[in-house]
Order: structure tokens, then sequence, then C-alpha cells
């Protein structure tokens, strides 16, 4: 979503930019008088500075989602080989573990068990 924010406010400053351009065109031309178009692309250069400024921090926000996206995948990684390579044993373990610390809490069924149980 940030991307579209992103290439709005490009535009918006390349936008501005024209503006300018096309104001000094009028000045030289005599269309425009010398402080009519000196407040205008003060006020267009600002607002030009702002939607460049925006526009990177966007880019920035995207960049730091990514990264934070990669990590997650790498713990994920991290995490599923050890799993996988779990015996039954281990896996029993863990089950008896987790049942032992939330039965009293009543945290599991009636049939005392997490999974693949029958009702």
């Amino acid at each position: 979503m940030n991307w579209v924010a992103t290439v709005v406010r490009a535009a918006r400053a390349e936008r501005l930019g024209k503006l300018i351009a096309a104001a000094h065109e009028d000045k030289l031309g005599g269309r425009i008088d010398d402080a009519f178009f000196q407040g205008k692309r003060a006020e267009w250069e600002h607002q030009r500075a702002e939607a460049l400024d925006e526009a990177r921090r966007l880019v920035n926000v995207d960049a730091k989602s990514i990264d934070v996206g990669i990590k997650v995948f790498e713990l994920a990684n991290l995490a599923y080989d050890p799993m996988i390579q779990r015996t039954s044993a281990e896996e029993r373990l863990v089950e008896v573990l987790y049942r032992t610390a939330h039965s009293a809490r009543g945290m599991v069924g009636a049939a005392g068990c997490l999974s693949n149980c029958d009702p």
C-alpha cells in the first residue's frame, strides 16, 4: 500500500517542478511579474520538498518492513527444522509437559489431550 502513496508523492513533486518551470517561462515572457513568480516559486518549492521527503520516508518504511519479513521467515525456518526432526518420544514429552502445565488452568479438554483426540 505504501508504494501507491510513494508514487503519488513522487508524481506531485514532479508536477510541482513543472509548475515552477512553467511559471519561470511566464516570468521571462512578461506574463507575470517577478514578485508573483518568487512567491509562487517559494510556495511550490516548499511543497515539492515535503512531497519528496514523504516519498523517501515511505520507501524507507517499505524497506524496513521487508527486512522484518525476512527475519520472520528466517526464524520460522530455524524453528521448523528441529521440529520435523523430533522423535515420537520427544513429541509425547512435549504433549505431557503441555498437558501438565495447562491442566491446572482448565485449558485441556475433557479427553485430556492436545490434538488427535476422539471426544
